[in-house]
């Protein structure tokens, strides 16, 4: 798990999740305000997964609660699974990264409450 702030304005979550023997990286945009979890794009190209991991020494860390990013994580594979109609338990979460506006304080919302 990455937690890293960015030079953009909205909240993102990657997740790479593996499926049947194949990888799926998908993409969803978080709404603070409203605390809805919003699909955005599956299997974004590599290039714009890059530069959104692009980072140096001195990007600062967004400071979170490993608890609220895992309950963030479950809440997008529902979702997904969801989406396409599949069991959740047939679905292996390989990697998250979370990213925070570099302008927000350091604290996340519940929005596993929903």
């Amino acid at each position: 798990m990455l937690l890293q702030k960015y030079t953009q304005v909205k909240k993102y979550v990657y997740i790479l999740l593996k499926y049947r023997e194949k990888f799926h990286r998908i993409i969803y945009s978080i709404n603070y305000q409203s605390n809805k979890i919003n699909y955005l794009e599956e299997n974004p190209s590599l290039e714009k997964l890059l530069g959104w991991l692009k980072c140096d020494p001195d990007t600062p860390k967004a400071y979170v609660t490993l608890e609220e990013i895992e309950k963030l994580a479950d809440k997008c594979i529902q979702k997904w699974c969801q989406k396409i109609e599949i069991d959740c338990d047939e679905v292996i979460r390989v990697c998250i990264f979370y990213l925070k506006p570099k302008q927000n304080r350091d604290e996340i919302i519940n929005l596993a409450s929903n």
